[in-house]
């Protein structure tokens, strides 16, 4: 116990001590962060979570924005202090970084114009599909395509 007290003091002491918290955020990726036209300024669930963790923990929030695909890589160069963006959780991640309890179930879904002759997973083979390159769901779309 006294172990785990300790290690949570290490790791949190640079935060509790700093005035402002730098959070990397994809921008585009409604409901969750948006970019308002301000610049640096967003909107969306996962922002107004943050803003509300930040005036209880009395810290500022600094939203940086950044593709999905850049969050990582920035909380590792310490560019960032964390990252929010509806970030699924995965065991090779768990390896690596530190996550919050999850708040949101994750259910990937594909999407097709209406007037597209795709109907099911089978009809996707072939066709050309657009992904974070980071995102866990990846490796289904590759698995039917």
């Amino acid at each position: 116990m006294k172990t785990l007290v300790l290690l949570i003091t290490l790791f949190t002491a640079p935060y509790l001590l700093a005035k402002t918290l730098t959070i990397g955020s994809a921008p585009l990726n409604p409901p969750f962060e948006t970019l308002a036209s301000q610049p640096n300024h967003f909107f969306g669930f996962d922002i107004d979570l943050m803003i509300e963790i930040c005036k209880r923990i009395n810290l500022q929030c600094d939203f940086i924005p950044m593709p999905f695909d850049n969050l990582f890589s920035s909380i590792q160069e310490r560019k960032i202090d964390l990252a929010i963006a509806a970030i699924t959780i995965t065991p090779a991640r768990e390896a690596e970084f530190l996550f919050s309890l999850p708040y949101l179930e994750s259910n990937g879904h594909f999407l097709a114009l209406r007037k597209s002759a795709i109907n099911t997973p089978e009809e996707i083979a072939g066709k050309k599909s657009r992904r974070a390159q980071r995102n866990p769901l990846r490796r289904f779309g590759k698995a039917i395509i």
